[in-house]
């Protein structure tokens, strides 16, 4: 029987008596005037596991202590911190532990008691705690009910604004600009407008990038019709698309819809939900970290042999900084409710974390040999669990962070608040195992693992991801993403027996998702018997890399072809497909830009539609082999089943993923289609109407929001004073044989426009040699070609011929209006004092045009020449 102490003296006297076997210190929540010599709370259970420790260590004992939490609430305004003094040894290690796992809560919130009095139908009022102003300006997180709240938001949950072109902004850098400023609809305009000053200083803007989000303050417009943001976002708006959505919550105004919350010092106000009681109280998290177990660095000494075992912890805050908050990719920087610092040794398990701010878990510098198993992590503000850092340390060096192991934990709802947040991320870091873990529901990628781009001195490797299941990855929320995802070189890493079902991004702003994704610089790793069922983008695509083999894989339910290697480095790309089962209901099988060479296809087995099978034969020659196999899907995890192939594909499908008890609780259906309330609804781009205004542009300043090649050439592309400009200025294309390729300089726009009318205008005045095409251009590969002009001396071709003189020297101003549906287009060109010159009718230079995702001007010359665009106008009529 295990000796239990309540006070110092009593330890002092049990120390004297032990056996070797363990010390057990029993903490309440509550003092009890019964029982006056109770250890109450955390900070006295730590003093009095701390002087145990010290006793037997003076007396050479090797012994364990436990700290044995009984059931209630334990509150935190900041985090429970172990340092070395709280470590055990390998045979008696320090433990925390619940008396009766899933009844002891450690809680980062302050508790909020409804306040006297009657509030107004269908709300609850709460009495604010004593906290700075600064703390309501950073959108803190609120729960009710055991039930996340809405921050109020504009607009509410479900539904997006979209921004506008990019407008630039007096004064910001050249190399930067359209990252601060955007046009903006009449109706965010208005709302934005009516904001008092009180909201403008603790609005929050939430900015949905391709690949990440950003959160940043209301600015004072410099130019009008914008909204301006500060600080600057990371790309230029509209970088990757026309629908690129924002909210601002954290104001006054937006409070107006059910389930939103809006605080200050004077009370925190909340909505009720349709059928919602009157609660009890709300949960307001103050606390942005739980534990922190720190040691004194790299040179030691390190927190050593201590465990965690079955805590709930609860409610982290996230503070939005008041200068906003940039995030490149994951959110690499972002806090977690455990955050573990030189350790050997630690253990999290048996554990449950869930209503965080940010992420749940971080085995951040130097922690190895460590643990994190069986835990349930729920409901997360940012992601699951995190294991390195974004910077890069020697594999060997005392402060690198490798060799633990997550495993057998259900890591189910992230991204609540940052929709950055991965369920499971290893940066720099190597030799770690995550295995048998549920990672589902999330907003961004499943797994992640390296931190690196190109093929420099690898960061990460020897990386084992294994026998994870990975369900309703992305949910529409965010675009190129995968169920598990690759950066950087990774000698070693493997990826073996994983289940990824449903992997869907947001489809209207970058890239879709993929279900396992070697992006930029994956190399000499390893993709072996995954299946992967049920993506936007493909079950695999590689974007460049090296040594990598797929092997003994299913992949099935891909919308854009199964396999995708879409960019190509000569010398370097080496990509071995062997053995795998291809399924392909939809779209190519296998779709690459690889050279001849580059790729090696052996043993593969293509189930594809008819249409599908030459370019197969092409791509892939004798290392495909048509069969006539399908695959059945059910509505749950694993209800799958090859039939019409005699291979051992069912015996992979039975393997894959974690053992049936690692999931403990149903899994949640699958979900083949996003959630409209994390992506908005699915629906065609917004009409985004692209100008070019030469007169807003500082000197050598370049049009933000348009691509231009040669990139950060402002003497090649570049804003000039012109007196005989429009309005005194315009844009220079400065040509010359000195330049990468004849099509340098050029610039265009993605307008992504599918289909109806479209008008556009522009002033060009070309020298004597100018050579400058005009082009309308799809998206597809080969890109077919609409309305398209080159412009000379020679004179304006169109359709072929010369339809209109061209006089260098002479500004000249060119309209078209183009209706994709009737295939032709027409030609209005404007030179004074000549008479106005209209051409109906011409054709399309490519019969099957219909969208327009590229509208640009190429200096086609082959000689030093100078080219000025003016006043560029694209629109959609009604």
């Amino acid at each position: 029987m295990q000796p239990t102490v309540r006070a110092l003296p009593i330890v002092l006297v049990l120390l004297a008596a032990l056996p070797a076997s363990a010390l057990t210190i029993p903490v309440w929540p509550q003092a009890d005037t019964r029982e006056p010599g109770r250890v109450v709370g955390l900070a006295q259970a730590q003093q009095e596991a701390r002087k145990a420790l010290a006793t037997l260590r003076a007396a050479g004992r090797v012994e364990s202590v436990e700290v044995v939490l009984q059931p209630g609430r334990y509150a935190l305004d900041a985090a429970l911190v172990f340092g070395p003094e709280d470590s055990g040894s390998a045979d008696a290690p320090t433990v925390w532990r619940a008396a009766t796992p899933g009844t002891v809560l450690l809680s980062g919130a302050r508790r909020l008691a409804p306040r006297a009095g009657r509030a107004a139908a269908g709300e609850a009022v709460f009495d604010a705690p004593a906290l700075a102003p600064a703390f309501w300006a950073a959108a803190p997180q609120l729960f009710v009910g055991g039930r996340r709240a809405v921050l109020a938001r504009q607009p509410d949950t479900g539904r997006f604004w979209t921004a506008g072109p990019p407008a630039a902004v007096p004064g910001e850098d050249p190399k930067a600009s359209g990252r601060q400023a955007f046009g903006a609809t009449p109706p965010m305009l208005a709302w934005v407008a009516g904001l008092d000053a009180a909201d403008r200083a603790r609005a929050v803007v939430q900015l949905m990038h391709s690949w990440t989000g950003s959160r940043h303050r209301l600015a004072t417009p410099a130019r009008p019709q914008t909204l301006q943001l500060q600080p600057p976002a990371r790309w230029p708006f509209l970088n990757f698309g026309t629908q690129q959505r924002l909210w601002i919550e954290n104001a006054v105004a937006a409070y107006d819809a059910p389930g939103e919350w809006i605080g200050g010092p004077d009370g925190v106000r909340y909505r009720l939900r349709p059928g919602e009681a009157m609660p009890a109280y709300a949960e307001l998290p103050v606390a942005e970290r739980l534990v922190v177990v720190r040691g004194a660095g790299p040179a030691g000494p390190y927190v050593e042999h201590l465990r965690l075992q079955g805590l709930d912890l609860a409610h982290t805050l996230d503070a939005t900084p008041a200068a906003g908050r940039i995030d490149a990719q994951a959110g690499p920087e972002i806090g977690a409710a455990v955050e573990v610092d030189f350790a050997r040794d630690f253990s999290l398990s048996d554990c449950r974390i869930g209503a965080t701010g940010n992420y749940a878990v971080w085995l951040r510098e130097g922690v190895r040999a460590s643990t994190v198993e069986r835990c349930d992590l729920q409901d997360l503000g940012g992601g699951g669990i995190k294991i390195g850092t974004a910077a890069r340390t020697p594999r060997d060096a005392p402060g690198a962070t490798g060799g633990n192991r997550v495993a057998d934990n259900r890591i189910d709802g992230t991204g609540r608040r940052l929709p950055t947040g991965v369920g499971i991320w290893i940066g720099n870091s190597f030799g770690n195992v995550v295995e048998h873990n549920l990672v589902a529901n999330t907003t961004y990628s499943g797994i992640s693992v390296g931190w690196q781009w190109g093929y420099g001195e690898p960061s990460s490797g020897d990386n084992r991801i294994e026998a994870n299941a990975l369900l309703n990855i992305g949910n529409g929320s965010l675009s190129d993403l995968g169920g598990i995802y690759t950066l950087g070189r990774a000698p070693g890493t493997r990826i073996v027996g994983n289940l990824v079902r449903e992997v869907r991004g947001f489809r209207g702003y970058g890239s879709p998702a993929f279900g396992i994704y070697n992006d930029e610089g994956s190399s000499e790793l390893s993709v072996e018997r995954n299946v992967v069922v049920g993506t936007d983008g493909g079950g695999y695509f590689l974007h460049r890399g090296r040594d990598l083999r797929v092997r003994g894989n299913l992949f099935a339910g891909a919308e854009a072809g199964e396999i995708v290697a879409v960019r190509s480095d000569p010398g370097r790309t080496r990509l071995v497909l062997e053995d795998n089962l291809i399924l392909a209901d939809t779209g190519p099988a296998l779709r690459r830009d690889a050279a001849p060479g580059e790729m090696s296809a052996a043993g593969n087995r293509v189930a594809a539609p008819e249409a599908a099978l030459a370019a197969l034969r092409a791509a892939c020659a004798d290392g495909c082999r048509p069969v006539p196999a399908s695959l059945r899907r059910g509505a749950t995890l694993r209800a799958l089943e090859v039939v019409g192939d005699d291979g051992p594909w069912n015996a992979i499908v039975a393997a894959a993923g974690p053992r049936p008890a690692a999931l403990r609780e149903p899994v949640d259906g699958l979900r083949p289609r996003p959630d409209p309330a994390s992506s908005g609804p699915q629906q065609p781009p917004p009409a985004v109407e692209w100008s070019l205004d030469a007169a807003a542009l500082p000197l050598r300043g370049q049009p933000p929001g348009w691509n231009i090649q040669p990139p950060n050439a402002p003497h090649t592309v570049g804003v000039v004073a012109r007196d005989d400009a429009p309005d005194g200025r315009c844009l220079l294309l400065a040509d010359s044989p000195s330049l990468a390729s004849r099509v340098q300089p050029y610039l265009f726009v993605d307008p992504k426009r599918d289909g109806g009318r479209v008008q556009a205008r522009f002033d060009l005045v070309i020298d004597a040699d100018g050579d400058v095409v005009h082009e309308w251009r799809d998206a597809a590969r080969p890109f077919a070609t609409g309305p398209r002009l080159r412009i000379t001396a020679r004179g304006v071709e169109a359709a072929g011929r010369v339809v209109a003189p061209m006089t260098p020297g002479v500004w000249t101003r060119f309209e078209i209006d183009s209706d994709a549906g009737r295939g032709r287009w027409t030609l209005r060109v404007d030179a004074p004092p000549r008479p106005r010159l209209e051409l109906r009718d011409l054709p399309f230079a490519s019969p099957a045009w219909r969208s327009l995702d590229w509208f640009g001007f190429i200096s086609y010359a082959d000689v030093k020449t100078n080219a000025c665009l003016a006043d560029v106008r694209l629109r959609y009529p009604s």
